[in-house]
């Protein structure tokens, strides 16, 4: 598989982006049913709201096709799918109920994937749908890779409207930041240097089986009697000490003193 070109994208997505909060399942929150798909209200105890497990769950690939303007690059359009909980607690910290949520981000991409051609790939390694081999075509294929963190979830409860206009219902605004890689790839014909089959090491126990002399190997665990200073936390400085154990440090402490 050779890549022909790859870029990476962080978007950090809004209501603007991808609107608010929707149940992927139906569910019963604080005794109202909540139907697939519709926008969750959060309750009226509700103070705050916490986007928890979240993780893009899916990523499809909406259309590739070549460029109008550049000949050789591929316009990708992608759809970002994310599901989370929605945890809904009281002003006192208490835990109202959570519902399963999801929302999606659509994104585009150009990236040159070089012209196509006639020629059509066949290989059994994969096996395609309805157990035939697959069949690749003369487009790119695209690879991506995602992933997502939850920023914020604000509960908004809109109160007032100008003339004309109406007062969209409670609701929640998430935000979430996407960090993604896409990659156009073709398979072709590479001549890769090869140093002969790889032959594997013999299985050992990395942990032994008696606990006592696993024990042994362990740092003394200073940190968590010391926690570490700001610039230690920031530098990953520890002040644990390796490879010694329980008598060892006893001794040592007592020839200092």
């Amino acid at each position: 598989m050779k890549i022909y070109d790859s870029c990476r994208h962080r978007n950090c997505l809004t209501h603007k982006d991808i609107g608010p909060a929707r149940a992927s399942a139906p569910t019963v929150l604080d005794c109202v049913e909540i139907k697939e798909t519709d926008v969750i209200i959060p309750p009226a105890s509700a103070s705050t709201a916490v986007a928890e497990d979240l993780k893009v769950s899916t990523i499809r690939v909406l259309s590739k096709r070549p460029s109008q303007f550049k000949a050789g690059y591929w316009v990708v359009e992608l759809r970002y799918i994310f599901d989370y909980n929605l945890c809904f607690r009281r002003s006192d910290n208490s835990v109202i109920g959570s519902v399963p949520a999801r929302n999606h981000f659509d994104k585009r991409v150009t990236l040159f994937g070089s012209i196509g051609t006639d020629v059509t790939i066949s290989t059994d390694l994969f096996v395609g749908p309805g157990g035939n081999p697959l069949t690749m075509g003369s487009d790119p294929n695209i690879m991506i890779e995602a992933k997502a963190v939850a920023l914020a979830a604000d509960i908004r409860r809109p109160h007032c409207k100008h003339s004309g206009e109406s007062v969209a219902p409670p609701h929640v605004n998430i935000t979430i930041g996407l960090f993604g890689i896409v990659k156009l790839y073709r398979i072709v014909s590479l001549l890769v240097e090869s140093r002969g089959f790889s032959i594997a090491p013999p299985c050992q126990n990395i942990i032994p089986p008696d606990a006592c002399q696993f024990f042994d190997t362990i740092d003394f665990p200073m940190d968590v009697f010391t926690p570490p200073r700001k610039q230690e936390f920031q530098t990953g400085a520890s002040e644990n000490i390796p490879g010694m154990t329980v008598a060892d440090f006893d001794f040592a402490r007592d020839e200092e003193e």
